[in-house]
């Protein structure tokens, strides 16, 4: 990601300039919305950088990428590019990067709105734990129709949530760790939603959910999806801790990413029991396995639909509202 080393007051201008070169290219200028990420430097930058590249080929945008920086350093350091997801594509966006200290990022909502497309939605990524009193944190929420977090770098899931629900109140939220479950989700309403099969939901006893563990990105909680799917199922069936048993174990699997979930085993009281498994040579497979004393199904096959990099958050931009569900995971963990 190349960028022009700018003055503040020249951002524009010098955007000008650089899309008088891209237009000799037959590359059209796109925005559809205002997208603002903002991390800090450290092992989370490289993957952050990677998303802006994946979303602006679903969704030519204006970005604006703030960058934490640590200190010392210059306290304002601004950049401009013109950005395609391709050289073969014939759109392009706008780069804005404002890298800032934490002394300096007092300044940084005064260097943003003016960048700001008017009549676009504003939607904001904020790839750190949430900033409660930050200036900069504070202004997107006003700013933002949408505000995108993730769980998975949160250390203290109960604080996490409560302050996701204090950002509620002022606009729309969605965290990428639920996102990531999509695809279990559905497989779990798919395949208990007979009432016969509901019931015996009802009566479990036991849940194991296993989840990848890698050693690196070390900063990315590995649990956090298994500790979502959990609170999720107890919400959603009123399971009482005292009845039902629900254990979270960890395994590596090197072709899938940092705490997906690999196989969700759930056992009745009547000895009944329903098993789901990726397989691990071709992981968007997934079987599902149905026993009990008297009788064992034949294995059925689901397949996942795409889980690379960026689709979560691809999937969220165009997301309208804010899921009910999440909303009451987060109540519940508060």
């Amino acid at each position: 990601m190349e960028t022009d080393l700018v003055a503040p007051s020249a951002i524009e201008s010098r955007l000008d300039e650089l899309w008088e070169k891209s237009t000799a290219q037959n590359k059209a200028r796109a925005s559809l919305f205002n997208l603002i990420f903002y991390t800090r430097s450290g092992n989370h930058l490289p993957h952050v950088r990677a998303l802006v590249s994946k979303v602006i080929e679903k969704f030519p945008s204006r970005i604006l990428f703030i960058l934490k920086k640590e200190e010392p350093s210059p306290e304002i350091v601004t950049r401009v590019s013109v950005l395609s997801s391709s050289e073969e594509a014939d759109f392009a966006c706008d780069l804005i990067e404002i890298e800032a200290t934490a002394k300096a990022e007092v300044r940084i909502p005064f260097l943003l709105l003016p960048h700001l497309l008017p009549d676009l939605p504003i939607l904001s990524f904020w790839a750190d734990t949430p900033s409660p009193g930050s200036p900069l944190f504070d202004q997107l929420e006003i700013l933002s129709e949408r505000m995108i977090f993730d769980s998975a770098l949160a250390k203290e899931p109960v604080s996490f949530a409560r302050e996701l629900l204090r950002v509620y109140q002022k606009c729309d939220i969605s965290d990428l760790t639920w996102a990531r479950l999509q695809n279990w989700r559905r497989l779990l309403s798919t395949t208990f939603h007979s009432q016969e099969r509901l019931e015996m939901l009802y009566d479990t006893k036991e849940v194991i959910i296993l989840y990848n563990e890698l050693e690196q990105p070390a900063h990315l909680r590995a649990d956090s999806q298994a500790f979502y799917l959990k609170t999720w199922l107890f919400c959603q069936l009123g399971w009482k801790k005292e009845v039902v048993s629900c254990k979270l174990l960890a395994e590596r699997q090197e072709l899938l990413p940092q705490g997906a979930v690999l196989s969700i085993d759930i056992v009745t009281s009547n000895g009944s029991q329903f098993s789901f498994g990726r397989d691990l040579k071709t992981p968007h497979l997934v079987s599902m396995r149905f026993s009990s004393l008297y009788l064992c199904d034949i294995p059925l096959k689901y397949f996942f639909p795409s889980t690379e990099m960026g689709h979560s958050l691809i999937s969220e931009i165009n997301r309208g509202g804010t899921s009910a569900h999440l909303i009451h995971i987060l109540k519940t963990l508060c």
